[in-house]
């Protein structure tokens, strides 16, 4: 099996679609599952998952170890997510105007 996923990655670098498929096939339920335990909404997810493609893409001349390619994508995954976290604000709804105030501070003078 560790052989085949090699033979994929070679095959899909130089330009085998149904080796790109292939690729995809096989890792695209572990990097679902990957998106899920993180709960991320379905278009978030599907958007992790869609740069974890294409950074593969733009990558897959340069894996070194082939047959650990789940790990290298999953990896992948788990980054985007973080950065989707990062990217994401967070709001409070709030009915207290002391508190809309306090997360002000103070406003500048006109001068």
């Amino acid at each position: 099996m560790e052989d085949e996923a090699a033979a994929l990655v070679r095959r899909a670098a130089a330009g085998d679609p149904v080796a790109w498929d292939q690729l995809v096939d096989r890792y695209s339920g572990l990097l679902w599952s990957i998106a899920r335990s993180y709960r991320l909404r379905d278009a978030d997810a599907a958007d992790v998952l869609q740069t974890a493609w294409m950074r593969l893409l733009e990558h897959l001349h340069r894996i070194e170890d082939p047959n650990r390619l789940g790990a290298w994508l999953a990896t992948v995954v788990r980054h985007e997510i973080h950065r989707l976290h990062r990217r994401s604000v967070r709001t409070v709804h709030t009915d207290s105007d002391t508190l809309l105030d306090a997360a002000a501070g103070p406003v500048p003078g006109p001068d």
